[in-house]
């Protein structure tokens, strides 16, 4: 049975009475009010009503009058049927959807004005209405009627409808309402709502406009404020939508690009920014960047974060990585401002993006490591000037860090002292528990890159697993070691570099034999790594 808060419907017969001025007739009048916990029964359900006999004693006042015998009817006994329960009280059973007036009369008072309460008979799920007519792709329509506001399938052409449980609602006149999100490929139509026993088409039409409401995104970005998120209930969210589009290309053999710029980030919090592709696995390049300037620089912002793409000081670094649908990159202490999210993509077709206060791991047991935020060389560069995260080779380097979530990558800028090119020994390792070593990292050194020259990548080790180890020959100066993550698994590893021909990780980690490390080099070195 519907369940709501009680209210009383009180319609009053004679209305021009209330005009006269003088007291005497005020008090004279009589009139009947129905009550009831709902306004709607369900087919076969039962409700009950309860109507009182009132009299006016002054403008605004009345005094019940009790034991009045009131007489029940309804207007339409194939809608709804009564059985009386006493004097007061009917109890009215659902037969077939429809309103139904319910009337009671106090006999015994002549000229007692009657009340009407009109019954609403519903199947448990009835949709009104659904508005608004006309939606694209990340917009929402809200349906209105009995049931909507319980969980329920609804769909639209061709795709599923995304149920927004914050907009659940119980409105007046027992009408629920509830808000879903229209994917694509969802096209024009009536919705179609699924619940137990029941399928249930929309009398209402939707239009569907084969684009997403950030549309035209791709040579400029479409502003989204970070300031206000969507849930007033979860302020943490600061913006969602999973119902998004990467609309078909002008040109088969063209790229498309969906480019966002979030704005309003306060400095100094944690964001993290999830876009979510699930059948999209090798068919995107999707990846956070500083701010760019204009379109003709969209392939070449200040820095980017994701999809084994890297811009770092006008240079472009490539890591090798498994394809992969989602792209998570938490950040700490984000500078204020704004960050731009770019998706290059192949296909069509749905994907999401969620931004949420806080450092978010996709794995518990795998948090953000002491040299977070490091995932750019930028923000290594803010951990070098800081004496807390500087790594000087004056002394051996040796910590415990993490790939807090899938293809994060580390940098970390560090310097070799000396007044000669000197050996420099570099080292990574798993940890010794078994479930951990499925991961797979990467172990790169650059030069910090300079304007005018070529990338500078010194050397590489890219075996399978996460032991890996190699010794460079290094100018005294300042480069970046790069840890990527090629598997997509989050896992703790142990890192070391120290002047010389070895380094010791830290205890707990696997070790690596020199024999185990020359098979790594010479499968590299014969393309045989990966």
């Amino acid at each position: 049975m519907y369940s709501a808060t009680p209210r009383v419907l009180t319609l009053m017969l004679g209305v021009g009475i209330l005009a006269c001025s003088d007291s005497t007739d005020v008090a004279d009048q009589a009139y009947v009010t129905i009550s009831s916990d709902s306004p709607v029964v369900l087919r076969g359900d039962q409700l009950e009503l309860t109507a009182k006999l009132w009299t006016r004693t002054s403008p605004g006042d009345s005094v019940e009058v009790r034991n009045a015998e009131l007489v029940w009817s309804t207007d339409d006994p194939t809608l709804a049927s009564l059985t009386a329960k006493d004097n007061n009280t009917t109890v009215a059973t659902g037969v077939n959807s429809g309103v139904v007036q319910i009337r009671a009369v106090a006999t015994g008072f002549q000229g007692a004005a009657a009340a009407s309460f009109p019954l609403r008979v519903s199947d448990p799920l009835e949709i009104d209405s659904v508005r608004p007519s006309v939606v694209r792709y990340g917009e929402k329509v809200t349906m209105y009627g009995v049931g909507v506001n319980n969980l329920f399938v609804a769909g639209l052409q061709g795709a599923t409808l995304v149920p927004d449980t914050f907009t659940m609602a119980a409105g007046a006149g027992g009408i629920g309402q509830l808000s879903f999100w229209v994917p694509p490929p969802a096209s024009s139509g009536r919705a179609v709502v699924l619940s137990p026993g029941q399928i249930v088409v929309a009398a209402d039409s939707t239009t569907v406009l084969p684009r997403d409401l950030y549309e035209p995104n791709d040579s400029a970005p479409s502003p989204v404020d970070l300031s206000m998120g969507p849930f007033p209930s979860l302020p943490a969210v600061r913006f969602y939508n999973p119902a998004l589009s990467f609309e078909p290309r002008v040109r088969a053999d063209s790229l498309g690009v969906d480019w966002y710029r979030f704005n309003g980030i306060t400095g100094g919090g944690d964001l993290t920014f999830i876009f979510m592709a699930p059948t999209f696995k090798n068919a995107h390049l999707t990846f956070l960047a500083s701010t760019i300037n204009n379109a003709d620089s969209v392939t070449t912002p200040g820095w980017t974060i994701g999809s084994g793409l890297y811009y770092c000081k006008d240079h472009v670094f490539k890591v090798e990585e498994q394809p992969a649908d989602s792209l998570v990159v938490a950040l700490r202490n984000v500078p204020a401002g704004s960050v731009d999210l770019v998706s290059l993509f192949f296909v069509s077709g749905r994907y999401g993006v969620a931004v949420v206060d806080g450092y978010l791991t996709s794995n518990p047991a795998v948090g953000p490591d002491r040299l977070e935020e490091n995932d750019n060389c930028e923000f290594a560069d803010r951990n070098f000037v800081n004496p807390a995260t500087r790594v000087d080779l004056t002394t051996p380097f040796a910590d415990t860090l993490t790939i807090d979530n899938p293809h994060d990558i580390d940098w970390i800028r560090f310097r070799v002292p000396g007044a000669i090119p000197q050996a420099v020994s570099f080292r990574t390792a798993p940890p010794t528990s078994t479930a951990a070593e499925i991961g797979d990292i990467d172990l790169y050194v650059i030069g910090v890159p300079v304007a005018g020259s070529p990338l500078d990548l010194r050397g590489s080790s890219r075996g399978d697993g996460s032991s890996e180890s190699m010794t460079l020959l290094l100018d005294p100066g300042e480069y970046y070691m790069v840890v990527s993550d090629f598997a997509g698994v989050p896992t703790r590893y142990a890192l070391c570099a120290a002047v010389g021909t070895s380094c010791a990780t830290p205890s707990g980690f696997l070790k690596t034999s020199g024999s185990q490390s020359r098979v790594r080099r010479n499968r590299s070195l014969n393309g045989a790594a990966r």
